[in-house]
């Protein structure tokens, strides 16, 4: 019953300033922001997809609410982009696994007040994270328990799109592993190197085409990993460095450092009041959201 989108001045980091907040329901699981609008996930099983108008930073707008097609679990990842091809905007969102339908939408929101849907996925298991570089989607998805043959286990899954035609998405990988953890998170460098965020640690894989039958196809392999004491709940990397919001009670940021692919290494990390849910990186400023105890905490280097 309390706002749920709040939007801050940080022109300078040391004095935050509160511009405006907004109540728009049952509370924003994650959010991607895109221009003049915020994409929102909305904590609810309808009117997943929010839609919010900031041009005016003191005074947001809820503008369209959309509950998506024959799916009533909660959203858990969304992400706002321009599709290169056809300059639309576009947002894809996931949700939890679905009983009645798909998990994953893609939606033309280049006219905000008329969101079009452009295509849905079925991914059986729940999107976790979502990430889109150029011409490519990253997904993670949770599947707490599998079977391998007759032994239980957690599957680890990653599935890569290709977008070169938005309105015909083409599936270039479904990589499953028997890591004993969950993805949670997904950051890739470029199109060879990406981070996902696990359980209990982080890791670096190396992607590598192949072709058969002239169909292009992705294979993985792990780099490295390096343990994080937590579920790793979101990841940003910039230059050497891979900045961690994680679950860690004792060091909820962590940065990782990368100039070895092989070798992973704890390069610093910081200790906040709780959980770390969501992380950010511009002009050499680290943008956190923490579950409780002041909500948005703003790192630097000395």
């Amino acid at each position: 019953k309390k706002d749920d989108l709040y939007i801050y001045d940080v022109s300078n980091p040391a004095n935050p300033i509160k511009k405006s907040s907004l109540n728009t329901g049952k509370g924003v699981n994650t959010l991607s922001v895109r221009g003049n609008y915020a994409y929102l996930a909305h904590n609810s099983t309808t009117q997943q997809l929010q839609i919010v108008d900031i041009s005016n930073e003191n005074n947001p707008l809820l503008v369209r609410q959309i509950t998506l097609p024959n799916n009533r679990s909660l959203p858990q990842a969304i992400f706002a982009f321009k599709d290169a091809s056809t300059s639309k905007d576009i947002v894809v969102i996931g949700t939890k696994s679905s009983s009645m339908g798909k998990e994953l939408f893609i939606y033309d929101v280049t006219n905000v007040n008329n969101p079009i849907l452009i295509s849905s996925y079925e991914t059986i298991f729940g999107v976790t994270d979502i990430f889109v570089l150029k011409k490519r989607m990253y997904l993670t998805l949770s599947a707490p328990f599998f079977y391998f043959g007759d032994l239980p286990g957690v599957l680890s899954v990653l599935l890569v799109f290709d977008l070169s035609d938005i309105y015909r998405i083409q599936q270039l990988a479904n990589l499953q592993f028997n890591l004993g953890e969950e993805f949670a998170s997904i950051f890739p460098i470029s199109y060879e190197y990406v981070f996902i965020g696990a359980s209990q640690n982080l890791y670096l894989f190396r992607t590598s085409a192949t072709t058969s039958g002239g169909v292009l196809n992705l294979i993985a392999t792990e780099m490295d990993r390096i343990p994080t004491g937590g579920v790793v709940n979101d990841i940003y990397a910039r230059e050497d460095l891979a900045f961690l919001a994680t679950a860690n009670s004792n060091m909820e940021f962590q940065a990782i450092n990368y100039s070895n692919k092989n070798d992973l290494r704890l390069h610093s990390s910081y200790n906040f009041p709780n959980i770390a849910s969501g992380i950010d990186y511009r002009n050499n400023y680290v943008y956190l959201s923490v579950r409780s105890n002041d909500a948005l905490r703003i790192l630097t280097s000395r």
